[in-house]
């Protein structure tokens, strides 16, 4: 018997629809036998094979290399045949096509006929089939999931597996719809993959326990994925690097939405959301490296942190959003050296929170904020043995809590740094401070840099302080700081200013406990017309240097003191002053105890004293040297008082002392007498009754009185 099979009456025609169902194609093709038309039933064996003659699929899923072991009957009349290939209603036709198969031509179907279903011939040549190049869809062959089943696949998990063992297709396309999970999708580990979601609002993929995706190299764009957590790069292997587009992942049963903790991950993210209801919203740990950017990291309940940093990840953010509820914003907690994050441009809202961690931190350009449910605005803590923390540019904004506390533990190094920004703080309670500073250690071992940049308490509650140091340090350059006390430095603690202005409200620089400080060109100021303020307040024990500075304290009654030294028994502060000056609304400089040394300065108050130095349990040590000390409207107070029993004996060389209206331009608060160092100074009044020049002689020594 000789059978021919004739070419095509056309070209095969695809029907059905290969991207919403397994693909079907109508073939028609005639038949003859001893060279003429064959009209019956006739039976035949069809088979698909790839342009490299390799079968990928037979009508009965026979192995390839032997002709299929079943028939399908057809009806032939006058040698034409019409048979729809892969479609499973057809009698003896059991296997669909794969979708997958057919997005790489040239596909050739081989056919075996017979008349009596007892032998086969093979019909020669094979016949290239017309199907579609779904290659020109995409960059490459193009895989679509449907969950109704309408397309290639059904399901997200089974894409995955065909995917791995189909070289030629890099992207799968899913179609809108809710995919619930019985697995894990698994990205294939054999190559880069795009995962495409028609756009982010209508395709949903959920899992509600475990992992809903695990992460290896690809893209993933335009999905919502739920799960427990949504997406994470465990067991995703090495070198694992992903790229995220408009996506959201949620995380479900208040689990983390992503977790990432492997070493040679790297995460590629714009326009991504996180969310979690109550955990983390974004974990990021191990060796992994997140770069994203126009992104959001959202908590909507709970005390779970928006972003969360530990081990020796990376990441680096941009133009987004990181939101916590109760939680905080970001969390960086025993991160290694070699860890780290930066922050640009972005939105912090709920505080950052950095513990027992090495890494740098760079937060750049950003708005940070928190409330008393977040706990401060900035956090940073633990025991680090040395790591620096930078706001560069920022706006930091807390209520009810302090906007920045910083915390050091004995014998280890810190450094925060602030530049070009400002740090405000509202509603906070007695005894709060809108920058905190502290160290367990009587030794500094937390350095704080200040530069261009405003602390301020915006409410001007009772006792809060703009800045208040506790075995610190803080350097401060070009500078505003503000608040009830604008700055408390204590315990060891040194603060250097330059270029600083310091405003409070009942003290502007407040030394105590062996605090000590310098000042040039700067000012501190406190007190209004309504109540009573010192500009500087130096304790026993502490030190400071005032060049070319201004202090003032304002205020109606006679606590307002410019500069203030205060004497704890036998031990007192040391200040010296060399330029600049002093005023004060009840007194310019009040000396209780310890070392004054002033040069040419002005210490000036309007209708107040100039400057009283009273003896407590020791005699201050206070000398004036080329100094103006003057009243400026007419009063019945001196220049100099000289207070205590007995009175102490000041130094005055140079100086001027001028008290309009006065009856002496130094008295005595006790009639028990008192002396002065007086050398080639000006006296707009002769000295009180009871003050005469140590040592004893007549009035000279230079000295002048009009």
């Amino acid at each position: 018997m000789r059978t021919r099979m004739l070419g095509l009456l056309g070209m095969a025609l695809l029907v059905g629809r290969v991207t919403l169902g397994s693909p079907v194609i109508s073939y028609q093709g005639v038949v003859t036998v001893h060279g003429a038309a064959y009209t019956g039933t006739g039976y035949f064996k069809f088979a698909l094979v790839d342009g490299q003659g390799v079968q990928f699929w037979s009508h009965d899923g026979s192995p390839p290399g032997a002709p299929p072991a079943g028939w399908v009957a057809l009806p032939v009349n006058r040698g034409l045949f019409q048979v729809f290939l892969g479609d499973t209603n057809v009698p003896g036709m059991t296997v669909a096509i794969p979708a997958p198969s057919l997005h790489v031509p040239p596909i050739r179907l081989r056919t075996w006929f017979s008349t009596n279903a007892s032998s086969a011939q093979l019909l020669s040549p094979d016949v290239v089939l017309k199907v579609p190049d779904w290659s020109l869809l995409d960059t490459g062959a193009m895989l679509v999931v449907d969950e109704g089943g309408r397309g290639d696949v059904s399901g997200l998990a089974a894409a995955m597996r065909v995917v791995a063992d189909s070289p030629w297709i890099h992207t799968v396309w899913v179609a809108p719809g809710f995919y619930e999970l019985s697995e894990p999708v698994v990205m294939p580990s054999n190559r880069w993959v795009v995962i495409r979601g028609f756009d982010e609002g209508s395709v949903t993929i959920r899992r509600a326990a475990g992992p809903a995706l695990i992460l290896r190299s690809g893209r993933i764009s335009n999905l919502r994925i739920e799960g427990a957590p949504a997406a994470t790069d465990s067991g995703g292997g090495t070198n694992v690097s992903v790229e995220l587009a408009d996506c959201v992942f949620a995380g479900a049963g208040g689990f983390t939405a992503m977790v990432l903790g492997e070493t040679g991950t790297v995460v590629s993210a714009s326009r991504v959301r996180w969310e979690s209801g109550v955990g983390d919203a974004l974990r990021v740990g191990g060796g992994a490296v997140l770069l994203a950017r126009e992104s959001r990291m959202e908590v909507s309940g709970g005390g779970g942190a928006a972003l969360r940093l530990t081990g020796s990840a990376v990441v680096r953010l941009s133009g987004s959003t990181m939101q916590g509820n109760s939680g905080r914003a970001v969390c960086v907690e025993n991160a290694a050296m070699s860890g780290g994050l930066e922050v640009v441009n972005s939105e912090l809202r709920g505080g950052v929170t950095k513990s027992n961690s090495l890494c740098n931190t760079v937060l750049r350009l950003c708005t940070i904020s928190a409330a008393a449910t977040n706990g401060p605005a900035v956090l940073v803590g633990g025991a680090p043995t040395w790591n620096e923390t930078r706001l560069e540019e920022c706006v930091v904004e807390s209520i009810g809590v302090p906007a920045v506390s910083l915390f050091a533990p004995p014998h280890l190094q810190a450094r925060f740094v602030v530049s070009d920004s400002r740090i405000r703080g509202a509603q906070l309670g007695a005894g709060a401070a809108v920058m905190e500073a502290a160290n367990a250690n009587a030794v500094w071992a937390l350095q704080v840099e200040v530069q261009g940049s405003e602390i301020a308490e915006t409410t001007d509650a009772v006792d809060v302080r703009g800045v208040r140091l506790s075995g610190a340090e803080l350097r401060c350059v070009g500078s505003v700081i503000r608040g009830s006390i604008g700055i408390e430095a204590s315990i060891g603690s040194e603060v250097a200013l330059r270029g600083v202005s310091v405003d409070g409200g009942s003290r502007g620089l407040w030394l105590r406990l062996g605090a000590k400080g310098s000042a040039m060109h700067s000012e501190m100021i406190a007190g209004s017309e309504e109540s009573d303020g010192v500009g500087l307040l130096a304790e026993a024990g502490t030190e400071m240097v005032l060049i070319g500075s201004w202090t003032e304290g304002q205020g109606p009654g006679a606590s307002a003191v410019g500069i203030r030294c205060v004497a704890e028994g036998t031990s007192g502060p040391t200040v010296y002053v060399a330029g600049g000056g002093a005023m004060g609304g009840r007194r310019a400089v009040l000396v209780e105890g310890g070392v004054l040394a002033a040069m040419n300065a002005t210490l000036v108050t309007m209708n107040g004293l100039p400057v009283e130095v009273r003896r407590t349990a020791a005699e201050p040590n206070t000398q004036f040297h080329a100094c103006q000390l003057m009243r400026l409207s007419p009063a019945s107070t001196p220049a100099l008082l000289l207070a205590g029993n007995p009175a102490p004996v000041p130094t005055v060389v140079n100086c001027y002392l001028s008290a309009p209206g006065a009856g002496a331009s130094i008295a005595l608060e006790s009639a028990l007498g008192g002396q002065v160092r007086l050398l080639n100074s000006v006296l707009s009044t002769n000295m009180g009754a009871g003050v005469t020049i140590a040592p004893a002689t007549s009035l000279g020594y230079g000295n002048y009185v009009p």
